[in-house]
């Protein structure tokens, strides 16, 4: 789910409640001019895809939410964060490979 730049970005309170959810919640937080995000955006959306139904996969644009990325002290990117029943189970800061990334949510 690719999110619209909402002005401002989104709220901390707004970013809780996307990650409640009986699926698993991936949070891939990116920026356009990042080359790690770039390189990972390829798989990141086939396991969008091959993961439809079982996860769900946030992308959030750092430039547009960067009020959020403070609070949340996000600093380099690309980060992802994965969260069950809304607890963090996963934090990475920094490139990962495709199947790292699948390992964590098996």
């Amino acid at each position: 789910v690719s999110l619209a730049n909402q002005g401002a970005g989104m709220t901390l309170t707004e970013y809780e409640a996307l990650l409640n959810s009986n699926k698993p919640v991936l949070v891939d937080f990116y920026a356009d001019w990042c080359a790690p995000c770039k390189k990972m955006e390829p798989y990141m959306d086939r396991i969008i895809a091959d993961m439809d139904g079982k996860v769900r996969v946030l992308r959030i644009n750092a430039d547009e939410n960067a009020a959020l990325c403070k609070e949340l002290g996000i600093s380099g990117l690309p980060v992802l964060k994965l969260y069950k029943d809304g607890e963090i189970v996963w934090d990475h800061s920094g490139f990962a490979e495709e199947d790292a990334i699948r390992e964590k949510l098996k």
